[in-house]
């Protein structure tokens, strides 16, 4: 994310997690990006901040996330999780 405050924003709901940055692109290409900062959390934290999120994620974020973590890890019943878009 490319605006700090916005990130430790989530970070202070999240109560978890470390930010990182900023960090700058490193490409050649010639255009000049902004620096971003990096959210990261514990395996165990991330999967709390996740289940918060849950009712908010859409059918294709809710797919990645359970290519990561199944959803008894996600700590939601696996109905709930098939039948929400």
């Amino acid at each position: 994310m490319t605006d700090e405050s916005i990130v430790l924003r989530f970070a202070e709901i999240a109560r978890f997690g470390e930010i990182y940055g900023p960090y700058s692109h490193q490409r050649t290409d010639g255009y000049v990006r902004k620096p971003y900062w990096v959210w990261l959390a514990a395996e165990y934290e991330a999967l709390e901040v996740l289940e918060m999120l849950w009712p908010w994620l859409g059918q294709r974020r809710r797919g990645q996330a359970l290519k990561l973590a199944p959803v008894e890890a996600i700590l939601l019943e696996p109905t709930t999780a098939a039948t929400v878009d």
